[in-house]
């Protein structure tokens, strides 16, 4: 003892009063009537807003909530009867004022005294708001994250994806569609001379029929098409699925609601390119895109304003 002194690894006159936490002893382990405080430190009282030796002689229970109370008496003590102890149970005290105080307690059972038991208790209500802080923090990060994988996949102008995601998610829909040998068709288009809009009404008029036309486009699509802005006036839409009377109807579809854009004096029309792959052999969105890419070409050079229809065979 006069060693670790000379250490100055222990002081005398320690006294419980001083301790940044809530200490109790009580005496009775049975029934709740019988759990009865014998001690309690100064910090407990002051927690509480009472005056110090107020908790003598009164029921542990008392001075806790009821929800609190109903889990000291099924969970708490159970668990001090089995394990001899408890550790890290948040609860309730229940303050003077009517507040309630979280605070996380552990209690175990005297060695000498199987009456007695030692409770200690630490106010967790800073822990409580650095938690949800922690919590909120964590949620506006998952969120930041997930407004970034967004942007990252869509199109700024439009909001639909844009080409690498197009590419992606193909690709993965490719290998499904193989497992289930279904047919899978894919539209390209380009809206017609282009360049000739945004030479005589400018880039601003350009991006608003660019964003029109992407609205018909997507309006046409289902839950699960592939929609995206390929690049300048050109986009593409896979369909999985779809075979050439469905695909046709959408096509159709998308030139009705082309009609309505009244944004220049004359009207805005498209090219369409789409290529039909009816067999389960293996394709890339490459095969899938050159295949609706001569067809879109062939539609221009027919005269525009027009779709062009191919269907992938086994050897092409």
């Amino acid at each position: 003892m006069n060693s670790l002194k000379r250490l100055g690894l222990i002081k005398p006159n320690i006294q419980l009063d001083l301790f940044p936490s809530g200490h109790l002893v009580t005496c009775g382990i049975g029934q709740a009537s019988e759990r009865v405080i014998v001690y309690a430190n100064l910090y407990f009282t002051e927690i509480l807003g009472i005056e110090p030796g107020e908790p003598l002689g009164k029921q542990l229970s008392d001075f806790f909530t009821k929800a609190s109370s109903i889990m000291i008496e099924t969970y708490l003590v159970p668990m001090l009867l089995r394990d001899e102890s408890v550790h890290e149970m948040q609860l309730d005290l229940l303050l003077s004022s009517g507040v309630k105080q979280p605070v996380v307690v552990n209690a175990i059972r005297s060695d000498s005294d199987r009456e007695l038991v030692y409770w200690s208790l630490f106010c967790a209500g800073q822990r409580d708001k650095l938690y949800q802080e922690l919590i909120l923090a964590r949620r506006e990060v998952e969120e930041k994250a997930r407004r970034f994988e967004e942007l990252a996949a869509t199109d700024s102008l439009t909001g639909l994806l844009n080409r690498r995601e197009v590419i992606r998610r193909t690709e993965f829909l490719l290998s499904y569609q193989r497992r289930l040998s279904l047919p899978i068709s894919i539209i390209v288009l380009d809206i017609d001379h282009f360049k000739k809009i945004n030479d005589r009404y400018g880039h601003q008029k350009g991006d608003e029929i660019i964003k029109a036309v992407a609205q018909a486009f997507k309006s046409v699509g289902r839950e699960s098409d592939i929609i995206g802005r390929f690049g300048g006036e050109e986009f593409v839409i896979l369909m999985p699925g779809a075979d050439e009377e469905s695909i046709i109807s959408a096509v159709e579809r998308i030139q009705d609601k082309l009609k309505k854009i009244d944004l220049i004096e004359t009207p805005v029309t498209v090219s369409m390119g789409i290529a039909i792959a009816k067999t389960a052999d293996p394709l890339s969105f490459r095969d899938l895109f050159a295949c609706a890419d001569r067809a879109l070409y062939a539609a221009k050079h027919a005269g525009r304003n027009r779709y062009q229809l191919s269907t992938m065979d086994k050897d092409e």
